[in-house]
């Protein structure tokens, strides 16, 4: 679970989205099948299926 969490983190920082040099994170508990983490408490990380988070998107921008 936490390995991929760090590929995660580790791509936003190669892609440029973040730059922090070190990270912490925390998983959060609640979610139903996604894995959520708390990342430098300032970003929520959520891995699921793309297609559940797709679908989760469009239901959210609709609403």
């Amino acid at each position: 679970m936490g390995k991929d969490i760090n590929k995660i983190i580790k791509n936003l920082k190669d892609i440029g989205i973040v730059d922090q040099v070190t990270f912490d994170y925390e998983p959060l508990s609640g979610g139903t099948t996604s894995r959520l983490y708390l990342v430098n408490h300032k970003y929520v990380i959520k891995i699921n299926k793309p297609i559940v988070l797709e679908t989760e998107t469009t239901f959210l921008q609709f609403y």
